[in-house]
């Protein structure tokens, strides 16, 4: 049997570290990368050093250059002086300023030792006569002293200064230059000292900075692997203003609505098994009476058919008000508030009873000062009135009156259903608003209800943020009411009067 692999807290790195990790490859990638910039260093080093020295010196010739002339232009010989000397002893330069045959008419000695150009005037001449024809242009030499075998880069330009009068002049400054002979061996061997630290370096931060991109990833794949294991309602506590806490903020609003669909599953299993069991049972049991016993008998057989259609339809409304209650539940169901006059509304449902007040002596009554107007979903309201209504019509006494109040209350609306039925005991009062909870006393017939019509009143009027409630009376009944908003001032229509 092929044993599985172990990753717990007990497994070794290259166990928790799978193939192709991403936590490897960034690591990989930052060695590699300091590999490459090492090599490019020690390369720079060897092929580059000597051709950046002589340019940096160049460009440091041709600035002291350039002070001394605007030092000359503006001060003639003797102003130059001062700038001279400074420049001389702060830079290590020698300082020549002849006239346009090539004499010395000025020279400061910067060097520790003698320069090579005054040392040998042929040079000089030389390189001072490559400025007469080409005024303002720079011209550059490297020459090597005699005695100490030492390089010394020189920078001449041809000039002219105005004081005391006008006067062409030519200017040599010269600075010694370091011997680079041994310079790029001794730079990459420091390199190669340097390289295994770098290297250590670059991982240990390498690993740092996979751990800090990797672990929340870890977080992730272990919260999808319980969803894909069953535990639904899964959250990862990730932030951060990223890609990565953008995915885990994702995740969670995915994980969420697939609780929510879970969650509506289940109450929709767990309500439809609990709640057609009954009716299914008493429809199979009479529909076999009718096969075996009743079907030759035609009364018997119509009530039996008549019971049959009577479960049939309570299963109907069992099935609709199960899907009502999980779905409002689960938060799937879209409510669409708009304004609409309530007393109307229950003027019009009440109309509806009239039946019942011909055939089986109900008196149903509406108390409204005059027309409200209130915000909500005029369809699910007029759901939570019927329902109302019918648990009043289930639950009346042997005086039949049902009265439906509107007023205010607080700067709401409040509608009031109250029946003389009853009434409900008061260790019963916090359990009515709970599925399939039917109140009944004791040797009392159960009503014919699903059980859910309450438990549905409520998630539409928490849905609707109302206050509601019930007061009641045993013997005397019951009186059930909810608040609804009403809408702003200037959203409201005149109404006529009730």
């Amino acid at each position: 049997m092929m044993k599985s692999k172990h990753t717990g807290p007990g497994a070794s790195w290259s166990e928790r570290m799978p193939r192709g990790s991403i936590q490897i490859k960034i690591i990989l990638s930052i060695i590699i990368v300091s590999l490459v910039i090492i090599t490019a260093l020690w390369a720079l080093e060897a092929l580059f050093l000597e051709q950046f020295y002589i340019q940096a010196k160049r460009d440091r010739l041709t600035s002291i250059t350039k002070e001394i002339m605007t030092a000359m232009n503006t001060g003639g010989y003797d102003g130059a002086v001062p700038v001279l000397e400074r420049l001389s002893w702060e830079n290590s330069v020698c300082i020549s300023i002849n006239n346009t045959k090539g004499f010395e008419h000025m020279f400061v000695e910067g060097l520790g030792d003698n320069c090579y150009l005054h040392m040998n005037t042929g040079n000089r001449f030389s390189i001072l006569r490559k400025t007469l024809n080409s005024p303002g242009e720079y011209q550059f030499s490297i020459n090597t002293h005699p005695a100490f075998d030492v390089d010394q880069m020189t920078c001449a330009v041809r000039g002219t200064t105005q004081v005391p009068e006008p006067t062409d002049y030519l200017l040599a400054v010269t600075v010694p230059l370091t011997s680079l002979k041994d310079v790029p061996s001794v730079i990459q061997q420091q390199i190669l000292y340097i390289a295994p630290f770098l290297l250590v370096g670059a991982v240990l931060f390498a690993f740092l900075i996979a751990r800090s991109l990797v672990k929340p990833l870890n977080k992730l794949s272990q919260a999808v692997r319980r969803i894909a294991e069953g535990s639904l309602n899964v959250t990862v506590d990730i932030h951060g203003r990223n890609e990565i806490g953008e995915l885990a903020q994702n995740f969670n609003t995915m994980s969420r609505e697939i609780s929510k669909v879970n969650i509506l599953q289940r109450e929709l299993v767990a309500n439809i098994s609990h709640d057609i069991r009954t009716p299914l049972t008493m429809i199979k049991g009479y529909a076999e009476m009718i096969k075996d016993i009743s079907g030759e008998d035609p009364q018997a057989r119509n009530e039996h058919l008549d019971i049959i259609v009577d479960e049939a339809n309570r299963l109907s409304k069992l099935v609709s008000d199960v899907m009502d209650l999980s779905l409002m539940q689960a938060g799937q169901t879209a409510f669409h508030p708009h304004t609409f006059d309530i007393t109307a509304k229950v003027r019009d449902i009440l109309g509806r009873y009239r039946l019942l007040e011909e055939t089986s002596g109900f008196e149903f009554t509406l108390e409204a000062a005059r027309p409200y107007l209130v915000e909500g979903d005029e369809t699910r309201i007029e759901q939570v009135l019927y329902n109302l209504l019918n648990n009043a019509v289930n639950h009346i006494g042997p005086v039949k009156r049902i009265t439906v109040r509107i007023g205010e209350d607080a700067g709401d609306v409040k509608i009031e259903v109250e029946d003389t039925g009853t009434g409900i005991r008061q260790e019963d009062l916090p359990l009515i608003w709970d599925r399939y909870f039917k109140p009944y006393k004791k040797g009392e017939k159960q009503s014919m209800g699903t059980g859910l019509g309450l438990s549905i009143v409520k998630a539409i009027l928490v849905n609707h943020h109302s206050r509601f409630g019930v007061n009641s009376t045993l013997g005397v009944g019951s009186t059930f009411w909810f608040t609804l908003s009403p809408p702003p001032p200037e959203e409201q229509p005149p109404s006529e009067p009730a």
